[in-house]
C-alpha cells in the first residue's frame, strides 16, 4: 500500500513552533494549574518518529462562521493561551488557512506568571503564506511518498490518469498546489471529502 504524502500533525508541530517563535514564551507559557515552567519546544524529526516536548489538549471551538475575535469586554468565555493548548490552537488556524489567506484565534494569556491579575487576551493570527515559509522544511519532504509510491509499483509520472485526494492534509492549497506541479496533471479530483474517501476506501479493503 501506498503510504501518505504527509501527516497532519507535521503541520501542527510546525505551526505551533512558528506561533511560540512568534508570540514568545509569556503568551504561551505553562497555566499555573500545571506547571510554572515556559513553554515546551515541539519537535519532530520524521513522520515516523516524532518526539514531542508538550502535550495536546483537546479544545472545543466555535463553528468557523460563527466564530469571531474576542475581546475582553466579551461575554463568550476564552480558551487559555499556554503550552499546552497550543497544538490545538495550531491545528485550529492550519485548517482556517486552508480556505482563507489569513486567520486569527484570540486567548487567555496569563503573562507568564500564572496570577489572573496579570492576565490579558492575546490575538494569535497567521497567514497562509506565513504557515508556508515557516513549514517550508516540511513541504519539502510531504511528496517523497509519492515517488516511492510510483517507484514501488514501477510508474512513472506520465502514467497517472487522476489524483483522487485522500486525508485532511490535502485540503492544504499548498500541498494541492506541489502534487499537481509534480505529477504534471491539469487537475486533481477534489470532489469527493478527503474524510470520506478514506472511509470508503477502508471499506473496500474490508470487503
Amino acid at each position: 500500500m501506498c503510504p501518505r504524502i504527509s501527516t497532519g500533525a507535521d503541520f501542527d508541530y510546525c505551526l505551533a513552533n512558528h506561533l511560540l517563535a512568534t508570540y514568545g514564551d509569556i503568551t504561551f507559557s505553562a497555566s499555573s494549574s500545571s506547571s510554572s515552567s515556559s513553554a515546551s519546544t515541539f519537535t519532530t524529526s520524521s513522520n515516523e518518529d516524532r518526539n514531542v516536548k508538550g502535550t495536546k489538549e483537546v479544545m472545543a471551538f466555535e463553528d468557523e462562521e460563527d466564530e469571531q475575535p474576542s475581546s475582553p469586554s466579551s461575554s463568550s468565555p476564552l480558551h487559555s493561551c499556554s503550552s499546552y493548548t497550543l497544538l490545538s490552537i495550531a491545528e485550529h488556524l492550519k485548517k482556517r488557512i486552508s480556505t482563507a489567506a489569513s486567520s486569527s484565534f484570540s486567548c487567555l494569556s496569563q503573562g507568564g506568571t500564572g496570577s489572573q491579575s496579570d492576565s490579558f487576551v492575546q490575538n494569535v493570527s497567521v497567514s497562509r503564506d506565513g504557515f508556508e515559509k515557516a513549514c517550508k522544511d516540511v513541504f519539502a519532504r510531504a511528496l517523497s511518498p509519492v515517488d516511492r509510491c510510483l517507484e514501488s509499483n514501477g510508474m512513472g509520472r506520465d502514467e497517472i490518469d487522476e489524483v483522487v485526494m485522500v486525508g485532511g492534509t490535502t485540503r492544504i492549497p499548498k500541498i494541492r498546489e506541489m502534487l499537481r506541479a509534480h505529477l504534471n496533471v491539469e487537475s486533481l479530483n477534489t470532489h469527493i471529502d478527503p474524510d470520506v474517501t478514506v472511509a470508503v476506501g477502508a471499506a473496500c479493503v474490508v470487503d
